[in-house]
């Protein structure tokens, strides 16, 4: 389950990349969206 909170509508989505990098130690461990 993936939820994100906006202040306002987006409108319409082409599309939602979600990504991680799990690189090095677990706390360094970090998202990214684009």
């Amino acid at each position: 389950l993936f939820l994100m909170a906006v202040p306002s509508c987006l409108g319409p989505l082409n599309y939602l990349r979600i990504g991680n990098d799990n690189s090095g130690d677990s706390s360094d461990a970090s998202w990214f969206l684009k």
